[in-house]
């Protein structure tokens, strides 16, 4: 939270707000937020509320035309954030730009994740499913929540399923080769703290939209396999 917070100074600029909603039971958090009110715009403290209501709760009090959310491990970098806005001010046709990461596996060497240049990233709900669709990768704009709705509340795959949604909206969703953010994975992630559940909601996502997914273990691991699926690529 504290690095977060940080790097919220060097972030913000006179065009942005900062929505904090705390879902922690921890009065120590609660006391770390109020040293930081300056920064912050509008805060909601609720126990026990969850990431995926919690980030509900920050897209229905944000006021901006663009939304990013980050969790409270996550850094957003101020030059990738800017390079983010300006592909998106500059074509109003896009509603949500995915954005390369800074990717750290727990116990393992931080990578870039891949780039998707050339790739027609949101021409179906199989393209975040076969480059990957995490939530701190993706910028989307406010009013394209009217056509999407908000973030599935109690699933761990809730940013998977939300870029699925946006492109079975009929949302267009592009893939950038802008690296926003360094995103580690901690023992509090969701598909590292509960993997099962995590691969279970991301196979009903998939399922949302058409894609047959089933869950398999191999070698201890969960992994969510796919049956023939036409016009796919593969």
């Amino acid at each position: 939270m504290l690095l977060t917070l940080h790097n919220l100074v060097d972030l913000k600029t006179e065009q942005d707000e900062v929505v904090v909603i705390d879902c922690s039971d921890n009065e120590e958090t609660h006391r770390l937020v109020q040293e930081w009110v300056p920064l912050i715009d509008t805060y909601v403290h609720e126990r026990e509320l969850g990431i995926g209501l919690g980030f509900n709760r920050g897209i229905l009090l944000a006021r901006g035309r663009l939304i990013k959310p980050i969790a409270d491990d996550d850094i957003i970098y101020p030059k990738g954030m800017a390079e983010a806005v300006a592909v998106m001010e500059s074509d109003a046709s896009i509603d949500m730009l995915y954005c390369r990461t800074l990717k750290h596996l727990f116990g393992e060497q931080p990578q870039v994740t891949r780039s998707l240049a050339g790739i027609d990233y949101g021409a179906s709900v199989w393209g975040p499913v076969k480059h990957g669709g995490c939530g701190v990768g993706y910028v989307f704009r406010r009013k394209a929540c009217a056509v999407a709705g908000l973030m599935l509340p109690h699933s761990l795959a809730q940013d998977m399923e939300y870029v699925m949604r946006f492109i079975a909206s009929g949302l267009r969703v592009v893939a950038s080769d802008v690296i926003l953010a360094y995103h580690p994975k901690e023992a509090h992630s969701g598909d590292v703290l509960d993997p099962r559940r995590w691969h279970e909601d991301f196979v009903r996502a998939c399922r949302i939209y058409g894609l047959p997914a089933f869950l398999t273990k191999e070698g201890g691991e969960f992994k969510v396999r796919f049956r023939h699926i036409p016009g796919r690529g593969e």
